[in-house]
């Protein structure tokens, strides 16, 4: 019985490492969208930027 309890143990904290995991997944996901936005609007400057100076 205590082999059980413990085996159910460790499946529970495997539980919960994997929820951990994926949430840390999640937010890497939301940072990377951000990142890209944020990288999109200083390229799209960047370019507004060279057309102006090359007039």
């Amino acid at each position: 019985m205590a082999e059980i309890n413990l085996l159910r143990e460790e499946v529970e904290e495997g539980e919960l490492g994997l929820v951990r995991i994926r949430n840390t997944l999640s937010d890497v996901d939301f940072e990377v969208v951000e990142a890209k936005g944020s990288l999109a609007k200083s390229w799209n400057r960047l370019i507004l930027f060279c057309r102006n100076w090359q007039r």
